[in-house]
Order: C-alpha cells, then sequence, then structure tokens
C-alpha cells in the first residue's frame, strides 16, 4: 500500500472470525485474509493495516455481532460503517 493512498477495508463478520478484503483508490482489489471474531485479533490486524500506510476505511454489514467492532476501529481514529443489510 501507498502512504497517501486510501485504503477500503471491508469486512465479513462471524461470531468466530472475520475475513478481511482491501481496496485501495485506483489499485487492485484483494483478499487480506482471516482473524479471530475477538477484540484482540481485530486491535492486532487494525495494527497492521496502519503499519502499511493509507488512510483507513472500514466497513461491514449490520448483524447479531452488534457495534463493538465500530467503536473499537473508531477509537483508533478510523472511519467506520455499519451498513444495513437490506437495499
Amino acid at each position: 500500500m501507498r502512504k497517501s493512498s486510501k485504503v477500503f477495508v471491508g469486512m465479513d463478520v462471524h461470531k468466530e472470525s472475520i475475513d478481511m478484503t482491501v481496496a485501495e483508490v485506483g489499485g487492485e482489489v484483494r483478499r487480506w485474509g482471516q482473524i479471530g471474531g475477538d477484540r484482540a485479533a481485530l486491535a492486532k490486524a487494525v495494527r497492521k493495516l496502519e503499519s502499511a500506510g493509507g488512510e483507513l476505511h472500514f466497513v461491514y454489514e449490520a448483524g447479531p455481532c452488534g457495534f463493538w467492532i465500530e467503536r473499537c476501529i473508531r477509537a483508533r481514529g478510523h472511519a467506520c460503517w455499519v451498513v444495513s443489510p437490506r437495499r
């Protein structure tokens, strides 16, 4: 990732895991990997993404896991949207 790039991180959230995909503006879309579904795993993944540089924007679908993910990401100073699974 380039230091000045805007990076979008899509998350497919499940009870036990979170699948992450990254997309750069004008760049490629690629699967970043799967992490555990807990706060420690999320914090570690966000730190790793931060170290690569870029302005991070996270998004995931609203579901039974609630909003703790959004609160953790926003507390680190990043944009995070929880979107409706409906049209």
